[in-house]
């Protein structure tokens, strides 16, 4: 080989090298579809819309997460799921949506896990697949979801407040309402049935008013929202309101996403100041407002299996007398929704003072159905797996909000 085709390989060699790293190569998503990502050693899968016009170089659109209920999927965004495209044909021309799955647990369908670090990881690990592949703004990322996706929605508001800008979840709950310890500052819009069955008042409205002391206002003060079912808690001019949106749909048992939903969650995104991400809570707020009082104690002793895995926590739940097992849907009253019960090993018998919150005194006295949920590793929260996460159903009597509960017998666990 002569200089000259000597010369001629090394300068290809360069370019080519050169055009393997650029940061606008093959790498970047240019269109709208289907991805995956490798999370916590397992195969993750996204959907991403891009907004009409959209480019790199450009200017860096919202970005708006979307995650579905338990049993769901990215399917359930598209036209005929259960949520249904509203969302996508509303920001076609102005933001980036990114749908992901979750991953399909024990009982082979798919729900978001809050109880462990795998999908916090998961969704770290999108955000920063997303930093490589797409121009987006840090400064607008956005997520909703309905029920399970709910749930995990407020979780990554409440965890990551420093990252994500706003939520809006419909129709499900937070699983750390009892010893929050939230991060930064977030916008909240929180849409929720009245006719729900599934996820009823009784749960959602504890972390209504979390969010509402946490971002420093007063449940007691409200003004209209973005629309006319809901109220904002927030004062005129506040980066990081919190709405409340009490809507009458009794569809799918009230648990359907609500008919304005699309229109209404992302007229309040849009509404929201550009604010840098901070760790700071807002003024006035941060988890030293947050004040969950559980005036009385419920004594039991429980009996843990030989086969259990590593126990999470427990939750204890009232249902209507005469409930048998398998118990599902919502309960009528939550003692205490995140119990910690140490380390419990296998095959041992331990006695606890649990502290809860009792029903009131205009209900009392009453007979319940009272379920001791206990979440372990490889199982879920705060929707049990069966197969893998523990429970039992006792008769119980309760006579007076403001004196201990004492339950004589011992509450064998099995698996549900």
């Amino acid at each position: 080989m002569n200089k000259k085709s000597l010369l001629w390989v090394l300068t290809s060699a360069v370019i080519l090298a050169s055009c393997a790293g650029d940061d606008h190569g093959a790498g970047l998503i240019n269109e709208t579809g289907r991805y995956t990502l490798m999370s916590s050693g397992m195969e993750r899968e996204y959907y991403v819309q891009l907004p009409t016009g959209y480019a790199p170089e450009g200017e860096a659109p919202p970005l708006l997460i979307a995650l579905h209920g338990a049993g769901d999927s990215i399917d359930g965004w598209l036209e005929g799921g259960f949520q249904g495209d509203g969302l996508l044909r509303l920001t076609r021309d102005d933001a980036i949506m990114v749908i992901p799955n979750a991953r399909v647990k024990a009982e082979g369908r798919r729900i978001w896990d809050p109880g462990t670090e795998t999908d916090y990881t998961f969704f770290l690990d999108l955000l920063a697949e997303l930093d490589q592949r797409i121009t987006y703004d840090k400064r607008r990322i956005f997520i909703t979801g309905h029920s399970a996706g709910a749930l995990m929605t407020q979780e990554l508001g409440c965890r990551f407040g420093d990252i994500v800008r706003g939520i809006a979840p419909s129709a499900g709950s937070i699983t750390s309402s009892v010893t929050p310890r939230c991060t930064g500052s977030v916008a909240v819009l929180h849409m929720q049935s009245d006719a729900d069955d599934i996820v009823p008042m009784a749960v959602v409205t504890g972390t209504r008013d979390l969010w509402v002391m946490y971002n420093g206002f007063d449940a007691g003060n409200s003004r209209s929202g973005v629309t006319g079912e809901c109220v904002d808690y927030s004062t005129p001019g506040s980066a990081y309101p919190v709405q409340w949106c009490l809507h009458h749909s009794t569809a799918h048992d009230g648990h359907a996403w609500w008919a304005k939903a699309d229109e209404v969650a992302w007229n309040f995104f849009s509404s929201l100041s550009l604010e840098e991400p901070t760790s700071e809570s807002p003024p006035g707020g941060g988890n030293e407002q947050l004040k969950i009082v559980f005036p009385m104690t419920l004594s039991v002793t429980v009996d843990f299996p030989e086969d259990m895995t590593k126990v999470l926590r427990a939750g204890l739940f009232l249902y209507p007398q005469g409930s048998q097992p398998p118990i599902s849907g919502a309960p009528l009253h939550m003692l205490n929704s995140a119990v910690e019960l140490g380390d419990p090993q296998p095959g041992t018998r331990q006695y606890f003072d649990i502290p809860v919150k009792l029903p009131s005194a205009e209900v009392l006295p009453k007979t319940y159905a009272l379920l001791l949920a206990v979440y372990v590793e490889g199982g879920s929260i705060p929707i049990p797996t069966p197969g893998v996460d523990l429970s039992v159903v006792y008769e119980l009597t309760i006579n007076d909000p403001e004196a201990p509960v004492v339950i004589e017998d011992v509450l064998y666990l099995q698996t549900i």
